[in-house]
């Protein structure tokens, strides 16, 4: 068990920005850390438009307030943007303008999917349900060998602590780092209890917007059907005619709790809000992303929902049939029951390692 002693000391997060789901689980553990040690203060590096999205999330509301919090912003590490790799626009910044000195004094430093930090930073701990150079390579990003050079050579090197997620981790990772298994990372935990009817509809598309026209399509036909409120983003939301009805989401608890189902991209960030919720998933995936591949079937193998990403014509029919067959309530059972202590065993980890060298 960690112990605190001595001066203050200082935590660095790292966090990639490519998507939210990377952004949201860092807020959540740099607030758990900063409730549970008065002696600790957190540089939180990330990219700015990412932070302003999630700007009236209530855990970034918290955070900004707290005087132990420090916002830097940062800029794109690795991105990718767009579904066919004809069209796509790759971002790849490295951690060449990161600040050496902010670097090395750090006490912790924690890199979400960001394993070229190592370079910098050889006792890092990373974070996260994948690693790059698994995807630049599978995916063959050709522009993006040296990156992932780099990061395989620095694994070997290192053999780093990753702290990852147990039901959704790639292999790779645990093949190239020392994994640290959690359960899933959320900050809240309510009384839920299994619903028989699907009335209230969220569609999200996820921060990289790969999927916003496919569940655009998804909006307008489920809303000629009249049989449900559908609730979007205000992104998907600009891909819509007048006549589609809908409601722009809030993203709050209570909006949340509203909720009956999820169609979207399955990104971990909406998988954790499925699993805080208990809220069932229609997934839909780009075919030639290996992440998103894997989250489909880590979907379908725990009972969490049904990759659709071949039957999106048929969503209609496949929404109406899902509380008669019994899948709708076997899916809220599951993720009801689904462990949910990671957060607390994501900072008890961070923690010790802080307070490792002190008795």
């Amino acid at each position: 068990m960690w112990c605190k002693i001595g001066a203050m000391k200082s935590i660095l997060f790292l966090v990639c920005s490519n998507g939210f789901g990377h952004y949201k689980r860092c807020a959540r553990v740099a607030n758990k850390l900063l409730e549970l040690d008065s002696s600790i203060s957190v540089n939180f590096i990330a990219k700015e438009t990412t932070y302003r999205y999630q700007s009236d999330w209530a855990i970034s509301k918290k955070l900004v307030l707290n005087e132990r919090f420090n916002f830097i912003k940062g800029e794109s590490t690795i991105e990718i943007d767009g579904i066919n790799k004809s069209e796509q626009t790759i971002t790849c910044n490295g951690i060449g303008w990161l600040s050496k000195t902010l670097i090395e004094e750090a006490d912790v430093v924690i890199s979400d999917n960001l394993g070229v930090i190592l370079e910098l930073r050889p006792d890092a701990i990373l974070m996260g349900s994948f690693l790059w150079s698994d995807l630049i390579y599978q995916n063959k990003h050709i522009q993006l060998y040296d990156y992932a050079n780099l990061e395989q050579k620095l694994l070997r090197d290192f053999g780093p602590n990753m702290i990852a997620l147990r039901d959704m981790v790639m292999p790779y990772v645990k093949s190239q780092t020392n994994t640290i298994l959690t359960s899933w990372i959320v900050d809240f935990s309510f009384e839920l209890s299994v619903k028989s009817d699907i009335k209230n509809i969220l569609v999200l598309g996820g921060g990289t917007g790969f999927l916003d026209s496919n569940l655009a399509c998804v909006c307008h036909v489920l809303s000629e059907t009249g049989k449900y409120r559908l609730s979007t983003t205000k992104r998907i939301s600009s891909l819509l005619q007048r006549k589609t009805p809908h409601d722009i989401f809030g993203f709050s608890n209570q909006d949340f709790k509203e909720v009956d189902l999820i169609i979207g991209r399955p990104g971990i960030g909406t998988l954790t809000d499925c699993v805080m919720y208990g809220i069932p998933i229609l997934a839909v995936g780009e075919q030639d992303n290996v992440e998103i591949q894997h989250n489909l079937k880590q979907i379908e193998s725990l009972s969490f929902g049904l990759d659709i990403s071949l039957e999106i014509k048929n969503i209609s029919s496949i929404v109406d049939e899902l509380p008669l067959e019994g899948k709708y309530q076997e899916f809220q059972r599951k993720l009801i029951n689904t462990q949910k202590s990671g957060l607390s065993e994501t900072a008890d980890f961070i923690l010790n390692r802080l307070y490792e060298n002190e008795i």
